[in-house]
């Protein structure tokens, strides 16, 4: 017998494209009515208004007539259409293929005309909105100019007023191209400025909603309005550009004021508690971890590293940081990949990655930009999970028309876009990539690396009009950190709920899953700086128009290429050759069955390795060297600043106090964690600089506080404790605090406020605080002397009120050494003190110079044993066993 030649004609993936000229309709339609000078608005007629909706109708009909002229092929006899069950049938004859498709062509144009004119509707009705918004912020100007503003719309002179608002959605940053073009905020939520006055600009963009119910976006240039929460009632300082006409936009450059929080539940004050915690924890594990975990987790990129950021936007990677629909169709797909892998049907597939979503639509924070990215996800997923690309392209059609009706200002927001954009490329090109990738991957990793580079293939045109710059590794370095995304935002995901836990516990296993996080987000960070730091990794690019439409052609033909690939693969699993020659001996079941010994040996190896690995990492964090919990006091090592721990025992209770932060939180909470301290009495900010109060940020968050001293020079309390619902007190001089066995008095600072004070006179502000420590038992106490920063002269004053005999309250045991040793400290108080041991918290190779060799020729001079955390560390005070001696050890 010859052999024979069997072909099958492989089966050509079909999309369903009815829907999208109603959705390209409302998205020009959106375009025309939201651009600064659309001639159609409140003040024109009807007759304008409703000639608009029929021509944009009538443009969206004759879409409609190509695509099904394309579709037939230009053959009246080719036309394919679903009929009513499901299936394919092909209709015969010239007049009846013609009826057919003007049926389509009518059916779509009047969908087309019905989408644009509710897109009209809800345009003019915002308009009306906005223009009634701008007449109360004018009458309230020319009635009450130079008055206190009234909680509504407040006062104003000059364009200026004073606006009470209500934040509706997450703050996120935002810049204004020089070329007063839109903003470029890499997040999906950012919307455009329109047209700037040509300066750069930049900070941070904020939904609002006014107290008479129309929205408003706010554009801050003052960085304190990151730290507002959506549901906050804030006021603040605003002024309306003139160009700010089919939207209400608002500018400030002062800082919000909190002036209450709209009740949003019990669930959202939980999620809001374990954010903070989530964000507390990865501040500990580094800048990468800070500036990576939350962002990948749930779309904060409040704390990122600007010089990481950079790296990522030159690399294509800032989306993985945004609550974008990629992330959450990623979120989906594994989630029904997972519940695939046991066997249920694509139904169950796709119902489970719809829990997943919407869990994690609520982790993240149900806010309208999430709920934007949701939708886009969905449709994504549901096309990739149920294999019809063709229909989910119907399904976004219908998505973004109503998305568009909802709100039409979405129409010129490059967020928008670029979801639209990225979730098109998944439905038609995310299966042929993945169908490419699983012929050398597994299905999950194929998955996992083929939707961040589908969307960035489909999205590199409009990017190209947000900056005229290509970052060249942008689609290679997606790639790369592909398999580590998902491994990260399913760690952070465990962790924001491990932290949401009352008990100890949850936070422990919360932190241990950030230190495993840790791992693949710093694998991204490294991949970021590796790829922006190879040669022309950004290359310019043309100007718009010309830029965008080279990169389309270039994204074009790349996509292109992608579906031939696809569809050669296919006609090889669909055509062949049959070999009439004998197909030899079967494999014997000796021989099958040790192949399957061997493959099941390889996974178990595999698995063991893997979790051995994990456990090695988890158990690594856990089990760490016994740190004795018997100190006195711990002078904790934060880098440049201070922050000192006291702990006295009696009679089994104890009282434990901070005496200020230092600069860095993570390392205080580092230090808070090595020494068990999970409770503070007593946190004493000695004077609002930095390098001792900026640690504290969130502190409350962290640790249980009963009660707060600061001092200050102007007589204002430190803005990291500002709305921390404990007892906060400026104590006096001569005022003392005692709780089981453990004694502050106040000695300083003499002298009042001022309304401004330089560094020095800040510094000279520092409470000087003396601490007594009553040991356990029958330990002798010791007494400790710290003043912050206190300079020479406020020394000085402080000698003069109090003396330097001994007995007196400056003859101390333990000296915390002012202002890190540095020289103006002076040496009047080391020899006011008499210490026996001298504390200097300072960071190592510092630019100061601290300690300066005066100061600590000085104390050694004196005979006092002189502790550096720049040599030590963090170091604990201890008394020996005999109970006449300290002893001063490093913790682990």
């Amino acid at each position: 017998m010859n052999s024979a030649e069997h072909h099958l004609a492989a089966p050509r993936p079909t999309v369903d494209v009815r829907l999208v000229p109603a959705a390209a309709t409302a998205w020009g339609t959106a375009l025309v009515l939201t651009g600064q000078n659309s001639w159609v608005d409140v003040s024109s007629g009807w007759l304008t208004v409703v000639g608009f909706v029929l021509g944009m109708g009538s443009a969206g009909g004759l879409s409609a007539l190509g695509l099904a002229w394309i579709a037939s092929g230009g053959k009246p006899g080719k036309l394919v259409l679903p009929d009513a069950s499901g299936g394919l049938h092909r209709l015969s004859g010239r007049m009846q293929a013609i009826t057919v498709r003007w049926r389509m062509v009518a059916a779509g144009a009047l969908l087309c005309l019905m989408v644009s004119g509710a897109v009209t509707a809800t345009a003019l009705q915002q308009e009306v909105g906005v223009d009634r918004a701008l007449s109360d912020l004018k009458e309230s100007q020319s009635s009450g100019a130079g008055q206190e503003s009234s909680p509504a719309q407040g006062t104003g002179t000059n364009g200026v007023h004073r606006v009470r608002m209500q934040v509706v959605d997450r703050p996120l940053a935002w810049s204004a191209a020089s070329t007063g073009g839109s903003s470029g905020s890499d997040d999906s939520s950012s919307r455009t400025w329109g047209q700037d006055s040509g300066e750069a600009s930049g900070g941070v963009v904020i939904a609002v909603q006014l107290e008479n119910g129309q929205g408003a976006t706010v554009f801050a240039g003052d960085s304190r309005w990151r730290s507002v929460r959506s549901g906050d009632m804030v006021e603040a300082v605003v002024t309306v550009p003139p160009s700010a006409a089919r939207d209400l936009q608002l500018r400030t450059s002062g800082a919000p004021k909190t002036v209450g929080t709209v009740e949003r539940g019990a669930f959202i004050g939980w999620l809001d508690q374990s954010k903070r915690r989530f964000l507390a924890g990865a501040t500990t594990l580094g800048p990468e971890a800070v500036s990576l975990l939350p962002g990948m987790t749930y779309g904060d990129r409040a704390a990122f590293d600007p010089e990481l950021e950079q790296a990522m936007k030159d690399t294509g990677l800032t989306h993985l940081t945004a609550v974008s629909g990629s992330n959450c169709a990623l979120v989906m797909v594994l989630a029904g990949h997972l519940v695939l892998g046991f066997g249920a049907r694509r139904r169950t597939c796709i119902v489970a990655g719809l829990a997943a979503l919407g869990s994690f639509v609520l982790l993240v924070g149900p806010d309208a930009s999430v709920v934007r990215a949701a939708v886009m996800g969905t449709v994504a997923a549901v096309g990739i999970l149920a294999g019809r690309g063709g229909t989910s392209l119907a399904a976004l059609s219908v998505a973004v028309c109503g998305l568009l009706v909802v709100d039409p200002a979405w129409g010129r927001d490059f967020g928008f876009a670029l979801s639209v954009c990225a979730t098109a490329g998944i439905i038609v090109t995310g299966r042929p990539l993945i169908r490419i990738l699983t012929q050398h991957f597994p299905a999950v990793v194929a998955t996992a690396i083929a939707i961040p580079v589908v969307a960035q293939l489909w999205c590199a045109a409009v990017l190209t009009l947000l900056t005229p710059a290509v970052p060249v590794f942008s689609v290679v370095a997606n790639a790369v950190v592909a398999p580590v995304v998902p491994v990260v935002t399913v760690l952070g995901l465990l962790a924001l709920l491990a932290f949401g836990q009352p008990w100890a516990l949850g936070h422990s296993v919360g932190q241990g899953l950030l230190t495993v996080g840790d791992l693949p987000a710093g694998f991204v960070a490294v991949t970021a700086r590796f790829f922006a730091g190879l040669p022309g990794a950004v290359v310019p690019w043309w100007q718009p128009p010309l830029g965008p439409v080279v990169m389309a052609c270039m994204c074009l033909v790349l996509i292109v290429l992608v579906h031939r690939w696809d569809a050669a693969i296919s006609r090889r699993h669909v055509s062949g050759r049959v070999d009439p020659s004998h197909p030899g001996p079967p494999v014997s079941e000796q021989q099958w069955r040790a192949l399957t010994r061997t493959r099941r040996r390889w996974r178990w190896i595999s698995w063991s390795i893997t979790l051995s690995a994990v456990a090695v990492l988890v158990l690594g964090w856990l089990i760490k060297p016994a740190v004795p919990t018997d100190w006195m006091a711990v002078m904790c090592d934060v880098g440049q600043g201070d922050a000192m721990l006291l702990r006295s025992a009696s009679g089994g209770e104890t009282a434990t106090v901070l005496i200020d932060s230092g600069p860095d939180p993570g390392a205080l909470r580092r230090c808070l964690r090595t020494a068990q301290v999970d409770q503070l009495d007593l946190l004493v900010l000695t004077h609002d600089h930095a390098d001792h109060v900026a640690g504290a940020a969130g502190l409350d968050q962290m640790v249980g506080i009963q009660q707060v001293w600061w001092s200050s020079g102007t007589g204002r309390p430190p803005q990291e404790i500002t709305g921390w619902s404990v007892a906060v007190q400026q104590p006096a001089v001569g005022q003392v605090w005692e709780h089981n066995g453990l004694r502050l008095q106040v000695l300083g600072p003499s002298g009042d406020p001022a309304p401004s004070v330089d560094s020095s006179g800040e510094n000279n502000a520092s409470l000087a605080i003396r601490a007594t420590i009553q040991g356990d038992q029958d330990q002798p106490g010791v007494a400790v002397f710290a003043a912050g920063d206190m300079e020479e002269d406020g020394a000085t004053r402080l000698i003069r009120d109090h003396g330097h005999q001994a007995g007196g309250p400056l003859d101390v045991d333990v000296l915390k050494v002012s202002h890190h040793g540095a020289r103006n400290g002076g040496t009047r108080i080391v020899d006011a003190t008499t210490p026996s041991l001298a504390l200097i918290s300072v960071g190592e190779n510092n630019d100061y110079g601290h300690p300066h060799p005066d100061i600590t020729t000085h104390v050694a001079g004196i005979g006092a044993v002189m502790a550096r955390t720049d040599d030590m560390g963090t170091v604990g005070l201890y008394i020996n066993p005999d109970g006449t001696t300290l002893d001063v050890r490093p913790l682990p």
